[in-house]
């Protein structure tokens, strides 16, 4: 009987063939048991048969790659695909892209297509600049703009808008999922003249509010804005602000990973904040739309909340707090799933199971058999009627025309509903039966995964341990990491131990090492050495390297190198190198290293020579040597080193050749420089090219030099253009540095401006800064302007800045308005930063009102501090309420200690939270435990409630804390039981209280595992 492994799989999938799911798992079986049959270990085998997980992966990135699910490989022909999206003409702004239609007054006031649903638009701040990009992508330059803000705040009917500016040949693609994204920019290399709509980009780069593996969407994203022959494209998104700020945060250390970096680098410079308000110019602006009869009345009583309230948002809401029981349930089971990670379509049969837990027993108890038997339906009927003409809560979702409905019932919860319950159920921990209808009814790994990590979180211990098993039974192998790691938390070694050595068999030996580390820090010696010796007899060579470790601690040094040596043999010499430097007999320490040598890592032979250069030369050039005699050619360089610095020039260069022969560059630049003090220049060139052969790119920039100056001009731009098509700048400067230098400013120029031309303008940038600093403020003026007449606009920052140095302030603030309508928002703000440091106050601080109207406010807080600091305060409350209105939350602080300065401690208080809601959270935290840590505990105590009022979580751990000092161990347990809710209890801590964890409802949970 056959057995099907990896690379008959990838055989199969390489003609784009991927077979489905019924056939992939006969597949997997049919491998086991003639695994069997054969009389083979799982281990003996895992190098031969295809794992579950493992097929399911292959065959999730191969549909992803734009394969197609077959029953069996079958050749196909090579077919153009068809342009993706639809045109202009054909779509359905409400129906297709997601757009909030709006409240009817009456019902006259629609018309029966899409665009009668919207009433009138109110251009707003963000829409010049999105005017601009959809220029932009008309002229020919693919262009990304993300519109960032809360639900209802018209990002989409922006967007919409400026599609509509669109020529007709125009089409909008709108992807379901990250999957279909991946698989469309696959198959439609090009993908010329369209809009990629990626209406809540979350789904695309936050999959299931998991980071997006390998930041595979950012990157397909980016080489479609950036290739050649791939546009042009106009790529629209919209992001909520808790979004965009999980995806903009960089990691806290250097060495975390960073799992967004991808998709960073994709928004950087390419988003726009949408007020959640309308300003008094908006308002001023829609009293002259009023005539449609939706506007006027959203005018009337929306405040300034308009886009909110043509949404229906108040609508949502009132029917959402003023529901019947079992229509809350449900709406609640709905919301509460959303919130911890479920997709947008909500399956039938988990919503009917979970929001049955959310009914009280009384109520059920009350009601007639009919009742129970229809509730739910009755309960989805509700939320799914229209109000006012804008959809209900929750909706069933229904197939375009044409089409046919799922074959099982998804329901979608409305966008507005689920910010504002996000907000208003962010402390509520679902029932047992919603975790359970999730274990039971769920069948996506990832969401699977978010719940069990969510109910981690909100230490759920055992309600996790069980989501864990089913993502796993689903193919997350990566679930065995938590597993493992949970079931070490609440004491269950040996549970621990088969998860993380299930999950070495999947490739990832994390689980092991952490477990281990885990029983280290708990003093559980023995138990860490059990496991890693485990770990050790199926390979794993990080086990083996600390069992070496651990072994060399202990003194133990012959079992230690015993280990070491395995893991040598299998390839990792970490082990040896580590022992090496743990040992502090020198002896000891040359052993390991040879030993670590022979496997051919020579860092250890070269750090201990290192060491004996001052106090033993003899034994370093032995070490070196040694080091040398196994291909070193660094440690032979150094070696030469030494004997030149003892003198012994003929045995420096003597190994200065062998270190050349072996690849070392350095040591080919050294005897480079020696054969041109020789005066033997053919010899140097011939050195310098050999390191340039090796990869020494900067060697080929003083080959081009040194062409330059021997008159060998040709020659010269060979090389600099060889060094060019390397990607290697630097070494290119050092030839047109030459020429700038040598009298041939136009030459110079004119090369740098080839590099700039062919894709790389670092070169340019150098020749524009030296002429900077040289004075020549014409040469560089030119250059900027080259720049600019390229379509690099970040040549107008360098003009303005001469310009204003030249004191041609209104030629600067000209060239600064340009960029910044030029995606180069940080022109101004440089401007302003240029007058301020010239002395000029007052034009300086017009300026900064100009910037804060384009949604800049940094100027303005500038100016406001230098006020304050001046003694200024009413100027400065003036200029910093400004800021605030334009929603910049640090000028609510700043308002916040001016009215603390003052003895108003209530308003700044509202102040500060107000701040903290904006994003200034963990400065008003760092606040209050300031105000503690001075003795103030009433203001203390005063700012946490308060903040605690307004939904934050972190203050309930410092009022326990508080209380517990107090001598109120039953109050203090009750906050941080709270603070469990929010998920907002450190792990360490919530150990100590809750070793095995809470129950759904909060209670202590006795020992499970």
């Amino acid at each position: 009987m056959p057995v099907f492994n990896e690379k008959r799989l990838g055989e199969w999938c390489a003609g784009k063939h991927v077979p489905s799911q019924r056939v992939m798992d006969t597949l997997v079986h049919t491998a086991e048991r003639a695994r069997r049959e054969q009389g083979l270990s799982p281990l003996q085998a895992g190098a031969h048969i295809l794992s579950i997980d493992r097929c399911r992966e292959l065959r999730q990135r191969a549909q992803e790659e734009g394969a197609t699910v077959a029953s069996a490989p079958s050749p196909s022909p090579e077919v153009a695909p068809a342009r993706l999206g639809l045109p202009l003409d054909q779509l359905d702004p409400v129906q297709h892209l997601q757009v909030h239609q709006a409240i009817e007054v009456d019902r006259r006031t629609p018309s029966t297509d899409g665009t009668g649903r919207l009433p009138q638009y109110v251009r707003r701040a963000h829409d010049d600049r999105l005017q601009y990009e959809v220029a932009q992508a008309v002229a020919g330059q693919s262009r990304l703009v993300v519109l960032v803000g809360d639900s209802s705040t018209g990002k989409s009917r922006a967007l919409w808008e400026a599609v509509t500016r669109l020529p007709a040949r125009w089409l909008v693609w709108r992807p379901s999922d990250r999957t279909d994204l991946l698989q469309g920019l696959r198959r439609q290399h090009q993908l010329t003249h369209t809009v990629l709509w990626l209406n809540e980009l979350e789904r695309y780069l936050l999959p299931h509010g998991q980071p997006d593996p390998g930041g595979r969407a950012a990157s397909a994203l980016m080489s479609l804005m950036h290739e050649a022959g791939r546009g042009p494209v106009l790529v629209l998104g919209t992001l909520w602000h808790r979004h965009h700020t999980t995806l903009a945060q960089r990691p806290s250390g250097s060495e975390q990973h960073d799992p967004h970096q991808q998709a960073r680098t994709l928004l950087d410079g390419s988003t726009l904040t949408v007020a959640e308000c309308f300003t008094s110019e908006d308002l001023s602006t829609l009293r002259g739309l009023a005539a449609d009869p939706r506007l006027a009345e959203a005018l009337a009583n929306g405040g300034s909340r308009i886009t909110q309230y043509l949404a229906g948002a108040r609508e949502l809401v009132a029917r959402y707090e003023q529901a019947s029981p079992e229509t809350r349930a449900v709406l609640d089971a709905a919301a509460d799933a959303r919130r911890l990670g479920l997709g947008e379509l909500l399956p039938e049969v988990f919503l009917r199971a979970a929001a049955s837990s959310y009914l009280h027993l009384d109520h059920w108890r009350t009601q007639a058999s009919q009742w129970r038997q229809t509730w739910f339906e009755r309960a989805v009927h509700v939320t799914d009627q229209a109000c006012r003409g804008i959809p209900g809560p929750l909706t069933r979702e229904v197939a375009p025309p044409g089409q046919p409905n799922c074959v099982v019932p998804l329901y979608r919860l409305a966008d507005y509903l689920q910010a504002h319950t996000a907000r208003t159920r962010r402390g509520e921990c679902p029932p047992a039966g919603f975790w359970g209808a999730a274990a039971e009814h769920l069948t996506e790994p990832a969401v699977l995964m978010s719940l069990a990590r969510a109910a981690h979180q909100r230490q759920r211990l055992q309600i996790a341990d069980r989501l864990y098993q089913a993502a796993v039974e689903q193919g997350h192998s990566d679930a065995l990491y938590d597993l493992a790691l949970l079931r070490e938390e609440v004491g269950d070694h040996r549970g621990a131990d088969g998860y993380a050595l299930r999950s070495l068999r999947h490739g990832s030996g994390l689980a092991v090492s952490e477990v281990a580390e885990m029983r280290q820090d708990a003093d559980d010696r023995r138990g860490a050495d059990r496991l890693y010796a485990k770990a050790a007899q199926v390979g794993d060579t990080w086990a083996l390297c600390c069992l070496a470790r651990l072994r060399g601690e202990a003194g133990d040094w012959a079992e230690a190198e015993h280990y070491a040596q395995q893991a040598a043999a299998l390839g990792d010499t970490r082990a040896l190198r580590e022992l090496a430097t743990m040992t502090d007999d020198l002896g000891s320490a040359e052993h390991f290293a040879l030993m670590a040598a022979d496997q051919g890592d020579t860092l250890v032979l070269k750090t201990l020579a290192r060491q004996h250069e001052a106090t033993d030369p003899k034994k370093a050039e032995q070490l070196y040597r040694s080091a040398g005699d196994r291909e070193d050619g660094e440690a032979l360089r150094r070696l030469a080193t030494m004997r030149q610095q003892s003198g012994d020039r003929s045995g420096a260069r003597k190994l200065y050749h062998e270190a050349a022969d072996l690849g070392d560059t350095e040591a080919m630049q050294k005897l480079a420089l020696r054969y041109n003090e020789a005066g033997d220049a053919q010899a140097a060139d011939r050195m310098y090219r050999r390191a340039a052969e090796h990869g020494d790119m900067l060697a080929l920039g003083i080959l081009a030099l040194r062409r330059e100056r021997a008159g060998d001009r040709e020659g010269a731009e060979r090389c600099a253009r060889e060094a060019a098509s390397q990607g290697a700048p630097d070494a290119v400067w050092l030839f047109v540095q030459e020429r700038e230098m040598g009298g041939d400013p136009r030459s110079a120029e004119e090369y740098a401006r080839r590099c700039a031309r062919e894709g790389d303008a670092t070169v340019l940038w150098y020749l524009i800064q030296r002429r900077e600093w040289m004075g020549d403020r014409d040469g560089a003026e030119r250059l900027y302007r080259w720049l600019v007449n390229q379509g690099d606009t970040s040549g107008v920052l360098g003009l303005l800045r001469l310009r204003e140095w030249d004191g041609d302030r209104e030629g600067a603030e000209a060239y600064a308005f340009q960029a910044a309508g030029r995606d180069h928002p940080e022109a101004l703000r440089l401007l302003f930063q240029l007058r301020q440091a010239a002395g000029a106050e007052k034009d300086a601080e017009r300026l900064a009102h100009e910037v804060a109207d384009r949604g800049d406010t940094a100027p303005l807080l500038s100016t406001a501090s230098r006020r304050e600091t001046s003694g200024d305060g009413k100027g400065a409350e003036r200029l910093y309420r400004i800021a605030a209105d334009r929603g910049d939350a640090k000028a609510l602080l700043a308002l916040g200690r001016l009215r603390e300065a003052v003895g108003d401690h209530y308003a700044a208080d509202e102040l500060y939270c107000q701040a903290a809601e904006g994003g200034c959270r963990r400065d008003v935290h760092l606040l209050a435990l300031g105000r503690e840590g001075n003795g103030d505990r009433e203001g203390a105590l005063r700012l946490y409630r308060k903040l605690v009022d307004d939904g934050d979580p972190w203050p309930l751990r410092c009022l326990a804390r508080i209380q517990e000092a107090d001598g109120d161990s039953d109050g203090s347990e009750r906050l941080y039981r709270r603070a469990a809710d929010y998920g907002d209890v450190p792990s360490d801590l919530a150990r100590q209280r809750w070793p095995f964890g809470l129950d759904a409802s909060g209670k202590l949970v006795e020992r499970w595992s």
